[in-house]
């Protein structure tokens, strides 16, 4: 059945859709979104899925098996900035929101650097792997070659000849 996202609650747990056929509740928990980006889920995507009768949630029919109509998106040398670094692990946000798991050994900035050069606010380049949780099964994004940016600098003084 095709439908579209009409809302989601800001905690992530749950998402709206509407057919032709009604209005149905979809739990995130479980999802499979293109490349694990939960940030997918907004009013307007349309998608795929199959009502599970046997179930409501919220007052509505569940939806379930959601597949995302939306075009897939780089994964590698994405820029982001730092949220949390704790000197061993931490993560970033992408631009589309999703956050990003960030882990010592995956960056390839040498090492000496790592200690002054990684913490908050730092801009990194990186590449994006999707990876399963295993205690959980749930999907998460893992920066991997992982690149410390120097950060920009100010911009050069205008020569004098220039000036004049």
């Amino acid at each position: 059945m095709l439908g579209y996202i009409t809302h989601y609650d800001k905690q992530g747990r749950r998402f709206v859709i509407r057919s032709q056929a009604g209005t149905y509740t979809a739990l995130f928990e479980g999802i499979l979104t293109p490349k694990g980006h939960t940030c997918l889920v907004y009013a307007g995507v349309e998608v795929e899925f199959t009502e599970d009768s046997s179930k409501r949630i919220d007052g509505r029919t569940h939806a379930m098996n959601i597949i995302f109509s939306v075009p897939q998106f780089p994964v590698s040398q994405i820029e982001s900035f730092v949220e949390r670094w704790n000197g061993s692990y931490g993560n970033s946000r992408l631009d589309c929101g999703c956050p990003l798991f960030l882990s010592r050994p995956h960056i390839k900035t040498a090492s000496e650097y790592i200690d002054t050069e990684m913490h908050t606010g730092a801009r990194i380049v990186s590449d994006v792997l999707v990876s399963i949780q295993p205690r959980t099964g749930r999907y998460t994004l893992a920066g991997r070659l992982i690149e410390i940016l120097k950060p920009e600098t100010e911009s050069a003084p205008v020569p004098e000849a220039e000036a004049q």
